[in-house]
């Protein structure tokens, strides 16, 4: 297990979410805390992108940019679930971006952009 250093950015029409955290790399996942202490969970595969948050929020999306995928956001009770259509996928060494719409019915609702970067963080650091 690596740790690295994570930049992470989200945006959207309406918010944007931008931080660092010190987090684990193995097995082409990346596992960080990010501002509310919320773990959160990022898969990388090879043309697709699963992202996890498990904690007071719980959320499941997947990005995959050949088909539209099914998204479940759970907060306080509640259930949102999300046509997720993937514009934009990118997965390289130490950064991926991702750009998606989401839809609920049909009606688009917002549209992000996910950006993470992350560096190893030298040995004892």
């Amino acid at each position: 297990m690596k740790k690295v250093e994570i930049h992470f950015e989200m945006s959207s029409l309406d918010n944007k979410t931008d931080f660092t955290a010190v987090g684990e790399y193995k097995n082409n996942r990346l596992k960080f805390l990010d501002q509310e202490q919320i773990a959160n969970y990022v898969i990388l595969k090879k043309d697709i992108i699963e992202y996890y948050k498990k904690g007071s929020v719980t959320m499941k999306f997947i990005f995959d940019k050949n088909k539209d995928t099914t998204g479940i956001y759970q907060i306080m009770g509640n259930e949102l679930r999300f046509k997720i259509r993937t514009k934009e996928l990118i997965i390289n060494k130490e950064d991926l971006l991702v750009e998606y719409d989401l839809y609920q019915d049909n009606d688009l609702v917002n549209t992000n952009k996910l950006l993470i970067t992350f560096r190893n963080l030298e040995e004892g650091n």
